[in-house]
């Protein structure tokens, strides 16, 4: 990949109840975490898929209290590609190269269904500037 694709790229696991058991999001050229890979894991696990798709940025924000800004954009950045990932894999949401995510494979098991897309940082970073206008969370 060269170096100016800044695409990041998720993998979610589900199991076969449609609860999200694992995820990550990393950087698709170099693998480096965003924040951290799995930044918001504790706030998903177990979490179906209706529950995020339900969910609301503010939730995420009064759970993992942001210390500051970068801190809450990494929040945000995993929430939308999560929920946008999920969106698209229900059909909520256009998923081709040319949109904001792309489901590149779907592998089902007996255990559940992994997925991996490819999401343009683009297009969440404008979804996590248009949350944050909105002032969903008190700044002190």
């Amino acid at each position: 990949m060269p170096c100016n694709d800044i695409t990041d790229l998720l993998h979610l696991s589900l199991n076969q109840d449609d609860r999200i058991t694992a995820y990550s999001l990393q950087k698709r050229t170099c693998g480096a975490e965003v924040g951290e890979y799995s930044l918001l894991s504790h706030w998903m696990d177990n979490k179906s898929i209706d529950d995020i798709l339900a969910s609301e940025p503010e939730q995420v924000l009064e759970s993992k209290s942001p210390k500051d800004d970068t801190e809450e954009f990494l929040y945000l950045k995993h929430f939308f590609a999560v929920r946008n990932c999920l969106e698209s894999f229900t059909g909520k949401r256009p998923s081709s190269d040319k949109d904001s995510v792309s489901i590149d494979r779907v592998d089902c098991s007996d255990e559940g269904v992994d997925i991996q897309a490819s999401l343009k940082v683009e297009a969440l970073a404008t979804q996590v500037k248009s949350c944050s206008g909105c002032r969903c969370r008190k700044k002190t």
